[in-house]
């Protein structure tokens, strides 16, 4: 571990409200972010194992920059030896959803992402192929809805 530290400026961590799937997540250069509903979940014991794999992988970035797979053989040998875990145990997490309706059948679609700009959605009930009369319209987003489920709607980009 101490020819690791000669050469690797630490990483800023921090706890965020905004990761709902993942545990923990290392964006290079330096920065940790840790779930916070993992936190309150799981404890502190576990959230300090999630931090040793994302500190796993700053190490591996700091030694071999990008020319390593992210969970390949180099960053097992750096996990193992800060004895961290390969994979965090589930967590519930409230969820954003995006909602959207159809004008013609009333229809409300549910996202777990925005629609893409640049494109035209329409509703996949009323047509097959993408038709403005059926354009669909975002209704705004809600914290803490339902799990979003994908339904079918037809697209054509712009």
């Amino acid at each position: 571990m101490q020819a690791y530290q000669a050469t690797i400026t630490p990483p800023r961590v921090r706890l965020s409200d905004r990761l709902t799937r993942a545990a923990g997540v290392y964006r290079p250069p330096d920065d940790i972010a840790l779930s916070r509903h993992f936190l309150r979940q799981h404890g502190e014991a576990a959230l300090v194992a999630i931090l040793r794999h994302e500190v796993a992988h700053h190490i591996v970035r700091g030694r071999y920059a990008a020319r390593v797979r992210p969970h390949g053989p180099e960053f097992r040998a750096v996990a193992d030896l800060l004895g961290a875990p390969r994979h965090a145990p589930a967590f519930a997490a409230p969820r954003t959803v995006h909602l959207y309706r159809c004008p013609a059948c009333g229809a409300t679609l549910l996202r777990g992402r925005r629609l893409t700009r640049g494109r035209r959605y329409s509703c996949g009930h009323c047509s097959r192929r993408y038709d403005a009369r059926f354009a669909l319209r975002y209704l705004g987003s809600q914290r803490d809805g339902p799990d979003p489920h994908h339904q079918k709607i037809s697209h054509i980009p712009r």
